[in-house]
């Protein structure tokens, strides 16, 4: 009756840490981030500068617009659209990234430090080659913001080229 005990209690504490096992994050890469709404929110705790690391004072990033149309395209056009942006919030404010779903859409953001008050730019070209009918292109701009993310959009409408 023992070793029926023994071999219960050994199942239990085997099938235990199996579960606890294939709970585990297994990615080859856990700290590599592809879905933009799991960012860590550690990017908060950048320090941007020396001059800067009062506790409390964080930066907030506010763009003026963030969607644009480009309207009707021809098939292979390259169109560049410029977003606004401005750091409102008391702390400095660090970019990390900007990045598309597609290889089509390409943004370019600013390095450094962006100051209280301090204003900047994401540029977004859009290559509609081989492209027809209603394009929907979203960018996802990632900093040391609460939240550590914004979101842009860029829409077109590409039409067949005459060629």
């Amino acid at each position: 009756m023992k070793s029926v005990k023994r071999l219960s209690l050994f199942s239990v504490c085997f099938l235990l840490l199996v579960a606890v096992i294939s709970c585990r994050n297994h990615s080859p890469n856990a700290n590599s981030v592809t879905d933009p709404t799991k960012l860590s929110k550690d990017l908060v705790n950048i320090t941007a500068s020396a001059s800067s690391t009062t506790p409390g004072k964080l930066p907030k990033m506010v763009f003026t617009d963030t969607a644009f149309d480009f309207g009707n395209i021809k098939d292979g056009d390259k169109v560049t659209h410029v977003f606004m942006f401005k750091n409102e919030g008391e702390g400095d404010l660090v970019i990390t990234g900007a990045a598309a779903g597609c290889s089509c859409t390409t943004p370019t953001y600013p390095h450094g430090v962006k100051h209280a008050g301090d204003t900047g730019t994401i540029s977004v070209t859009f290559d509609s080659s081989n492209k027809q009918g209603k394009i929907i292109k979203r960018i996802t701009v990632s900093s040391n913001n609460v939240p550590p993310y914004k979101f842009l959009t860029i829409t077109a409408n590409v039409q067949p080229s005459n060629n």
